[in-house]
């Protein structure tokens, strides 16, 4: 039987994480390089600028913001201040979820035309998300393993709750856009 608490069996984990995370973070830069054109072309007024752009800009830049601190923390060899790598960490994270769940906040609004239930129901759900990874980022705690020569998280039970509230909270809004979209089509057609 495998033991989870045996530092080599921790260290192997640990760095076979790094690996997959290099993977993904390999994959989002490279689709953040490959579709840079896009943002290229509101700066260049080949395309007509309109706000959500910001959102969209903000959260593409946030998730970069992700990249690059998890990066550090994978590649660190001395001691760091855990707690602020993992603060800035999550400061990324959570804004860039944040600005994700706008968008989609904003999509629901268009597609229900301003209905006022719709858009009480996706702001209330959108302003808890927000609120659950605010309080995300003041929960974590971390602190310097030796054994590991990385940061390590004191209490990271603590995410299932934000996620969990992130992907509930994100589905529900989908779901009501796929009702919007379906209700908008039977207008249109019936």
């Amino acid at each position: 039987m495998v033991k989870f608490h045996d530092p080599n069996v921790i260290q192997l984990e640990a760095a076979a994480f790094d690996h997959i995370s290099y993977i993904l973070e390999g994959i989002f830069l490279w689709e953040l390089i490959t579709t840079m054109d896009f943002e290229w072309n509101y700066v260049t007024a080949k395309r007509k600028f309109k706000w959500p752009l910001l959102l969209h800009s903000t959260c593409r830049i946030c998730a970069l913001g992700t990249v690059i601190c998890s990066l550090i923390g994978s590649n660190v060899t001395h001691e760091i201040n855990c707690q602020l790598w993992t603060t800035w960490n999550l400061i990324f994270v959570c804004a860039s979820l944040s600005c994700a769940s706008l968008l989609i906040t904003l999509r629901v609004i268009a597609i229900w035309c301003h209905n006022h239930l719709a858009m009480a129901v996706t702001i209330g759900m959108c302003v808890t998300n927000i609120g659950f990874l605010l309080y995300g980022i003041t929960a974590f705690r971390s602190k310097w393993s030796n054994d590991l020569k990385r940061c390590i998280l004191e209490n990271s039970y603590q995410g299932r709750y934000n996620i969990t509230v992130t992907m509930v909270t994100d589905i529900a809004q989908l779901i009501i856009m796929l009702i919007g979209l379906l209700r908008s089509r039977q207008e249109k057609h019936g």
